[in-house]
């Protein structure tokens, strides 16, 4: 009888969610691209306030994001007394209205609480003016969409902002 050898296939590789991505770099250019991004996307554009952008890039076919900034940073809104974090880097999936599987965004909620976030959305029809932050255990909360609308000095001319050709 003849013994067969018993063969291991290795698991294929994860393709590399970043595979065809446009790439922006550079503080002005990137900051540009990632708000060009949320409201194309029917988000608010200062959902990401962020400093020294090193890099954003976007899959168009899969909605893929990332930006990576060179520090970490903290940020308080002060319209709903919310302190979020922002790590170096920052990763998730556009789909129209939301932001989802989201890495690298925290928000305290407590006085020693930080929640990760893991999906933003908006729902025009039920919610006008407001946004939805869901957390990867499941809680949620609707918050006012004006709390994370660009600053008054941030131009709001959409062809200021770079392409989404």
């Amino acid at each position: 009888m003849e013994e067969e050898a018993a063969t291991a296939t290795a698991p294929a590789p994860a393709a590399d969610p970043r595979a065809g991505a446009r790439v922006v770099r550079g503080h002005d250019a990137c900051h540009a691209e990632a708000v060009a991004l949320l409201l194309a996307n029917g988000l608010p554009g200062g959902l990401l306030p962020l400093d020294d952008i090193e890099e954003v890039g976007y899959v168009e076919a899969t909605g893929y994001f990332w930006v990576e900034q060179k520090k970490a940073k903290q940020h308080y809104f002060a319209l709903i007394s919310k302190t979020c974090h922002y790590e170096t880097l920052i990763t998730g999936r556009f789909e129209k209205g939301c932001l989802r599987d989201l890495t690298g965004i925290t928000s305290k909620e407590a006085l020693f609480l930080w929640l990760s976030i893991a999906h933003i959305f908006t729902n025009p029809e039920k919610h006008p003016g407001e946004v939805y932050f869901k957390t990867h255990t499941g809680i949620g909360k609707w918050l006012s969409a004006d709390a994370f609308a660009l600053p008054a000095e941030y131009p709001n001319d959409s062809s200021s902002l770079s392409s989404t050709s």
